[in-house]
């Protein structure tokens, strides 16, 4: 993985509980601008998690039932159906998704994690382990780090506030407690930990380094893949647990970039410099439910297919504040975007028409047309309308091809809550600027970070 770092770049963040208001959401950082790293998607033949027994029919296939799997689980989220006694939460370090690397430890040890802007903690398998799956990569070994503080508790009071959070009495230490829809589950404790970031030869470097609250899984089950699984996950959401809300430096963005190359998974950058030069913003939609305050929720003002805007009413992607509801999610973990079923057959519809064509069910995709005798790269843009900016979708992140090389449109109907997946997010960076409560979208020619 390569990184880019600024050669006065110095990163310390030392977090600091408050007991009384139950949450560490102060940290202290020195005179930084931040700092960026590559990202590996899962599916790169670069990623140390690759599979390459799985087809690409198998990939798409597992795709397409997280994305329903998700949009499920966040509608139950939102909607206050899930109460901290049944908590579940989505993403599962599973296929399809973008890793980050990292070291952890002293001496560091390098891993990985799934990126979840949905998630609100950073979590990875450690030893000592009751249970723990297989993975390709060596686990943290706790015992060999010098630097590792478990955060000791006497009461639940003593712990971050969160769902699925307690005091262990037995232990004395502050735990976690996730488990996910498929059965795969992941329980252990926090703990301080130094988390160390390279430079752009893949070195440790001195100046870039992270004192930051960490949970350590210690009986984990992984339900679907059983092998070649990654360690964890860094958590993105808004919320003071996540890897974003501990470094408390002003946001991040991203731009994930083409599987299939070799040399463009993408790239995320962290602090400062990674949001000073946007200019269009996009207003962060803050909802008002138990759980759902800590996703990214935008309106979407309406979708276009090449020079036609299509009749969707203007409140079907439009967040109410009323009921604490709607709008449309950016999510990192959610493949492919769910659009609200009857935009969803005018977007159809408009696409049989100015292709001259008729679509059909793959039993995979709802959308899809045979490709004999027409050049899908000048296919009509989709265009998607945000506040103040209109994103216009690569072919890439409009279509996946099946396994009889047909064009799929790359997009699940849905009458549950509506997500911007990370398939149609390719070729975008994405801002997030926590301190003012606004993202920004810019398309980019490559996700190429050097």
């Amino acid at each position: 993985m390569v990184t880019t770092m600024s050669s006065t770049l110095t990163l310390l963040v030392s977090l600091i509980f408050i007991s009384s208001s139950c949450s560490f959401v102060h940290a202290k950082t020195s005179n930084s601008t931040g700092f960026s790293t590559n990202l590996i998607h899962m599916d790169s033949v670069r990623s140390p998690f690759y599979n390459p027994n799985l087809t690409r029919t198998d990939r798409i296939q597992a795709s397409v039932r997280r994305s329903y799997a998700r949009q499920h689980h966040i509608q139950a989220m939102i909607s206050n159906k899930v109460s901290p006694s049944d908590f579940t939460t989505l993403i599962l370090p599973e296929r399809g998704e973008y890793l980050m690397e990292y070291y952890i430890g002293t001496p560091p040890v390098r891993t990985y994690g799934i990126i979840d802007t949905g998630s609100t903690v950073v979590w990875l398998q450690c030893l000592p382990c009751r249970k723990c799956y297989n993975q390709t990569i060596p686990l943290f070994d706790t015992q060999k780090s010098t630097s590792y503080k478990p955060l000791y508790c006497e009461y639940s009071s003593d712990c971050p506030k969160g769902v699925g959070l307690s005091c262990n009495t037995i232990y004395n230490k502050c735990q976690y407690s996730y488990s996910y829809e498929d059965g795969s589950y992941s329980e252990g404790f926090f703990a301080y930990e130094m988390i160390h970031f390279t430079d752009i030869n893949r070195k440790i470097s001195k100046d870039s380094f992270l004192r930051g609250l960490v949970g350590c899984g210690d009986n984990n089950h992984d339900e679907v893949f059983h092998t070649n699984t990654p360690p964890g996950i860094i958590g993105l959401s808004m919320s003071g647990l996540s890897f974003a809300g501990q470094l408390r430096n002003g946001g991040f963005a991203y731009c994930l970039g083409e599987p299939d190359d070799p040399h463009e998974d993408g790239y995320i950058k962290f602090g400062k410099e990674a949001i000073s030069t946007k200019t269009n913003w996009i207003e962060i939609k803050n909802t008002g439910g138990r759980f759902n305050t800590y996703y990214y929720i935008v309106d979407l003002y309406g979708i276009s297919v090449g020079q036609k805007r299509l009749p969707i009413p203007e409140n079907t992607f439009k967040y109410n504040p009323t009921i604490a509801m709607g709008g449309f999610i950016i999510d990192s973990g959610t493949s492919y975007s769910t659009l609200e079923t009857t935009a969803f057959k005018m977007l159809t519809d408009e696409l049989d028409l100015q292709l001259h064509k008729t679509h059909f069910d793959n039993g995979v995709f709802p959308v899809c047309y045979d490709t004999a005798g027409y050049d899908f790269t000048l296919a009509p843009t989709i265009t998607f309308h945000f506040q103040g900016v209109d994103l216009k979708l690569p072919t890439g992140s409009t279509w996946e091809l099946d396994y009889k090389e047909r064009h799929c449109l790359a997009m699940l109907p849905t009458d549950s809550v509506f997500i911007f997946g990370n398939h149609q997010q390719k070729k975008t960076e994405i801002t997030f600027d926590l301190f003012k409560s606004r993202i920004s979208l810019t398309s980019k020619e490559s996700c190429y970070l050097g």
